[in-house]
């Protein structure tokens, strides 16, 4: 049987949020339907070993830049993983839920974060983390997330679809 094609697939967009645009303290859904961060752990997020892998990758290239160490932050890791396992179960790549059109704003709300800016990379396809994030790198606007200097943490996501592609969620905060 031939190997299937490796996907290049990268989300198109990366989002910063200035201070004054932050997500509130609550750690309600604002009345969205979609499902909390809390069900994560529920929902059989795979690939924690990647996650993990993405997160010391981003921090040897920072490095190699000068730039500060990312710590993990809690909060951006549930939103990670719930934002991976999603889409891997629904076939999407977008920094918006699929059904219930929930923004990366309210998610990061709801899995409890509360810093003062944020961003976030996508990606589907690649099998290993240093392809990720070569292709990360490769598109400006994710470079830009990844190297920018104001982010204190990060928190990665990984999950396998039933037909075993991988998608990747790494999100920033302040």
């Amino acid at each position: 049987m031939p190997a299937r094609p490796t996907l290049l697939v990268v989300g198109a967009l990366a989002v910063v949020a200035p201070a004054a645009a932050q997500p509130g303290d609550s750690n309600s859904g604002g009345g969205s339907s979609a499902l909390p961060c809390s069900d994560v752990a529920k929902r059989g997020v795979t690939e924690a070993a990647f996650a993990a892998r993405v997160i010391e990758l981003v921090n040897a290239h920072r490095r190699s830049l000068g730039l500060r160490r990312l710590g993990i932050g809690r909060a951006l890791t549930r939103s990670a993983a719930l934002k991976a396992d999603h889409m891997a179960r629904h076939g999407y790549l977008s920094h918006s839920d699929l059904s219930s059109r929930r923004t990366l704003a309210e998610r990061l709300r709801s899995c409890g974060f509360r810093g003062t800016g944020w961003g976030e990379v996508l990606a589907v396809g690649q099998r290993w983390p240093s392809a990720v994030l070569r292709a990360w790198l490769r598109s400006g606007s994710h470079r830009t997330v990844i190297e920018a200097p104001w982010p204190r943490y990060a928190g990665a996501g990984v999950a396998r679809s039933r037909r075993g592609d991988l998608y990747w969620a790494l999100d920033f905060g302040a």
